[in-house]
């Protein structure tokens, strides 16, 4: 079947309209996406609130925030992600693994993390996502906010054994396909910021500005590497069964985030409802792959900020509810001309973007400094 994507004021938004976009928050740089609300801020609001509180819209205002950091502290329902001593995995030249093992194919190839079987809850509940929403939309009378397309959550069963590779793929490693003429494009290596282009130095930078096709071109170079079809995207049930890591929480690192584990950009909501930076001096920008407390409970790094990363998934108007995935698997296989989802969130968005249920889309040939794409690697379970 060929997934369409759709598109409308639901919040089924790309990541460009959401940069261009007339409910985009621009404040004082051009790249800023949204904003972000912390459990830290209540002690803040609570004390305007006293001196003022007969101000009906301000108790209103912080009742509602309240109540969704309350929602975000409970987890949704428990999921089993378990590393089975007994289960060993196997490569092609008999090299046996076990599970949060790392490996590399060759040298020149991203080091990979084995990752155990097991199962999850795909997606998450309205409530996750209101407060983004209504920052976004005008609520509708009737009308819970939320982003119907991160639901409905359901438990998705990992039968395809999988390893993920540790970092979003670098700059070094792009450019060992390029040498070796796997890939087509060099693409620049400039941020656009507030003060205008800078460049992103260091090997291990992320890479960002390539598209879907030519992320297909890295993962098939990577396959002629290794003489095997292993190598390729994760469907977005994989990837999000990876970000996860046995977590059932809006991050792998909780219900909230810190800029020491992740790579976004923080702001502050007041209570006249205006936003400002909590960091006036804080410009965006990737930072290269090892930096930061940034691994999740199974090692794999920046699954949230950094650089968005592409999922081989087509984007649909609510998640597709499969048991499985391997028919998750199939149903991305079946797509072909149709957005890609794109999740983790980047380093110029708020902290709730990053959050593991969300996602958005990107088409097949646009780049961004803002999006790369992490690699997914099959592999065989001993029985």
């Amino acid at each position: 079947m060929d997934v369409n994507p759709i598109v409308d004021r639901k919040g089924d938004l790309t990541d460009d309209e959401i940069r261009n976009g007339p409910l985009f928050l621009r404040l004082n740089f051009k790249n800023i996406e949204n904003v972000t609300f912390g459990t830290e801020h209540i002690g803040w609001r609570l004390r305007h609130i006293m001196a003022d509180y007969g101000n009906k819209k301000r108790l209103k205002n912080f009742m509602y925030h309240l109540r969704f950091l309350v929602l975000m502290a409970f987890t949704i329902p428990a999921a089993s992600a378990y590393a089975n001593e007994s289960t060993t995995y196997t490569l092609k030249n008999d090299r046996k693994l076990r599970p949060l093992e790392h490996f590399r194919d060759c040298d020149q190839c991203p080091k990979m993390i084995a990752l155990p079987l097991g199962d999850f809850v795909m997606g998450a509940p309205l409530q996750e996502s209101a407060f983004l929403y209504n920052l976004m939309f005008k609520p509708r009378p009737g009308i819970e906010p939320g982003f119907v397309r991160e639901g409905p959550q359901h438990v998705v069963k990992v039968d395809i054994p999988f390893a993920m590779s540790e970092n979003e793929i670098t700059r070094e490693e792009w450019m060992a396909c390029v040498a070796d003429q796997g890939c087509t494009i060099t693409p620049s290596f400039e941020v656009l910021g507030s003060g205008g282009y800078k460049l992103a130095e260091g090997d291990r930078m992320p890479i960002f500005k390539v598209s879907y096709r030519d992320a297909l071109e890295y993962v098939a170079w990577l396959n002629v590497r290794v003489g095997e079809n292993v190598y390729r995207l994760p469907t977005a049930a994989e990837w999000e069964y990876a970000g996860r890591a046995g977590t059932t929480t809006p991050y792998a690192q909780g219900t909230t985030l810190t800029t020491e584990q992740v790579n976004f950009l923080p702001f502050e909501l007041k209570s006249d409802g205006s936003f400002y930076l909590v960091d006036p001096d804080q410009v965006p920008f990737p930072v290269i792959v090892d930096e930061l407390d940034a691994a999740n409970p199974w090692g794999l790094r920046h699954m949230s900020g950094n650089v968005l990363e592409m999922t081989m998934s087509c984007i649909t108007e609510t998640l597709l509810g499969l048991p499985t995935t391997s028919a998750y698997y199939d149903a991305a296989k079946a797509g072909t001309d149709c957005r890609r989802v794109v999740k983790g969130g980047h380093f110029s968005a708020s902290m709730l973007w990053s959050r593991l249920a969300s996602r958005i889309s990107t088409d097949l040939d646009t780049v961004t400094h803002t999006r790369g794409f992490r690699v997914l690697r099959q592999i065989k379970e001993m029985k």
